[in-house]
């Protein structure tokens, strides 16, 4: 089956400066970031200071079904590191955020919705340090779901709350939340989407863990693999 078009995704192969979105051309103004060793060709690097800013938009507002993620590689732990952030902190403006529950691996996911209420997502399993992971969110109403390399994991914390993503004009940022809790490691191939990706969808996403860029591709495994495009 066909992966559905994201609202964009990063495939994060440029050698520097800032990042570029293949399917709407948004810009990831870029702070620091540099780019190195991908899943395939290159990956946005993140060095614990690093981050890139994306400017308000409908793209990233999706109204209540939304899936975002994509190839995480953590270089080290540190306290709630920032996967992807929209919105601030302060006064609980944040719309979704990914990030590491704690100091630990396992993959958390916050959002408000209804008007100020928290749903939140956790898995059970720490993906780790020092490899490549794929971790896709997954909303459509009160039914969540976070996986792991293509698997959907068992969540350890399920906190559901019904209504519409709340939004208002703040940024969304990659590596960090609000100037803080910023991330250590690579990120690759990266999106979102405003719908509810099958577990098929992740499944090609996730490609056998060869991964898959933008634009899409049934051939990409083979076709990576014949290349030496693994990690």
């Amino acid at each position: 089956m066909a992966i559905t078009t994201p609202n964009f995704f990063f495939n994060f192969n440029e050698s520097s400066g800032n990042a570029t979105d293949a399917v709407n051309a948004l810009s990831g103004v870029n702070t620091s970031v540099t780019y190195s060793t991908g899943k395939i060709n290159n990956a946005a690097y993140f060095n614990g200071s690093a981050y890139f800013t994306v400017a308000d938009n409908a793209l990233l507002e999706p109204t209540n079904a939304i899936s975002f993620g994509g190839w995480v590689y953590i270089s080290s732990t540190s306290s709630f590191q920032m996967l992807m952030a929209k919105g601030e902190n302060a006064g609980d403006t944040r719309s979704y955020e990914m990030r590491c529950n704690g100091t630990t691996t396992k993959i958390e996911v916050q959002m408000r919705t209804g008007g100020g209420s928290f749903a939140q997502a956790r898995t059970s399993t720490a993906i780790g340090t020092g490899a490549w992971k794929h971790v896709v969110f997954t909303r459509n109403g009160t039914t969540q779901k976070i996986y792991i390399d293509g698997v959907s994991d068992t969540l350890e914390a399920n906190v559901t709350q019904s209504g519409n993503i709340d939004y208002n004009t703040d940024d969304l940022w990659i590596g960090q939340r609000n100037g803080g809790l910023r991330f250590n490691g690579r990120l690759d191939m990266w999106g979102l989407w405003d719908v509810e990706l099958s577990s098929s969808e992740v499944s090609e996403l996730y490609n056998a863990g060869t991964g898959v860029e933008y634009p899409f591709s049934t051939a990409v495994n083979s076709n990576a693999l014949w290349m030496g495009h693994f990690a």
